[in-house]
């Protein structure tokens, strides 16, 4: 073997800046074509699995398929994530990682030179190299999908008159109008994980207004979560289930959510119209948690890490009916 540590060190530099998430098509080639030579290498590495219940590794990394594009070339990884392709022509190679239910990654200019080992990742000995865990290629898990499916708004306007009884006459003192407003909202979860669906946090951001649609860029981040307040500037109120309640037959792969408010405080503050029969909708986002990548400063620390976020799904419209 041929100066094995300046290779592997050589090996792993070009692997980390070229490594990303996969956006090319289903059966590409590599980015340059492989020179045919008698010289042939073995190239093995490591990847691991995150998953959304361990926020981590997974202790088992195994069956992630990693294949040579144009080639025909693949393995897959054993419990440890580690995984060896033997008998490569020198060249530059794209190596994609794929797993059911997870996402793919791509580490492009992967180059063999031929008669060497060469090693892409972390080394799981005590010896040689120590390599950062940000040039692992870390397959992430798809997040669930959540959608609603079914949805009823209702609001009852209620006249209420007190009265006083004075000195055994009763006489009216005060009349007000009230609108009791109430939403039933049932949502569906669905992932490549069946445990997922009934693991996974859901929550929801709604406001009311007289526009029978709402576009999606005029959902608030998630950031609202973090407000005292009962909604925000643009009338929007949320709920984080951490105490989901389930349909009556208890099906865990589905949420309930019963909306209630004090509709008439809320159409003051949004200048809203309330009389009988006007035309109010609701407008109702799911709001679920799943793994989500974000780029960092490479400079500074790992150019990309994986997190536990809130995913934001798309605002349904429905119209409040009035009873």
């Amino acid at each position: 073997m041929k100066n094995f540590a300046f290779l592997a060190v050589s090996s792993i530099v070009i692997f980390v800046g070229c490594m990303q998430q996969d956006t090319i098509p289903t059966k590409p080639s590599p980015i340059d074509s492989i020179k045919k030579t008698s010289d042939r290498s073995v190239l093995k590495g490591s990847a691991l699995l995150y998953t959304f219940d361990k926020k981590y590794e997974n202790s088992d990394n195994s069956g992630i398929l990693v294949t040579v594009l144009g080639t025909g070339a693949s393995t897959t990884t054993d419990s440890m994530g580690k995984w060896q392709l033997n008998y490569l022509d020198s060249g530059k190679y794209a190596i994609q990682f794929t797993a059911p239910g997870f996402d793919t990654m791509t580490a492009y200019r992967v180059v063999v030179k031929g008669e060497d080992t060469l090693q892409m990742g972390p080394i799981y000995s005590d010896t040689l190299l120590s390599i950062p865990t940000s040039l692992i290629p870390r397959l992430a898990e798809l997040p669930p999908t959540v959608q609603v499916v079914s949805a009823l708004a209702t609001v009852k306007e209620i006249i209420r008159v007190d009265s006083v009884d004075d000195h055994g006459v009763k006489t009216e003192s005060k009349r007000d109008t009230l609108y009791d407003f109430t939403a039933n909202i049932t949502t569906s979860i669905e992932s490549y994980f069946t445990n997922r669906r009934e693991e996974v946090p859901v929550g929801y951001m709604a406001c009311i207004n007289e526009q029978s649609t709402l576009s999606a860029n005029k959902i608030p981040n998630t950031v609202l979560f973090s407000r005292s307040w009962q909604y925000d500037s643009n009338g929007f109120f949320c709920l984080e289930d951490k105490y989901p309640s389930y349909p009556d037959n208890g099906d865990k792969t589905k949420r309930y959510f019963k909306i209630g408010l004090s509709l008439k405080e809320y159409a003051k503050a949004r200048n809203l119209s309330l009389r009988q029969g006007v035309a109010l909708y609701l407008h109702f986002t799911p709001i679920w948690r799943g793994l989500r990548r974000v780029r960092g400063d490479a400079a500074k620390g790992p150019a990309e890490s994986i997190i536990i976020d809130w995913i934001i799904g798309a605002p349904q419209s429905y119209q409040i009916q009035w009873r």
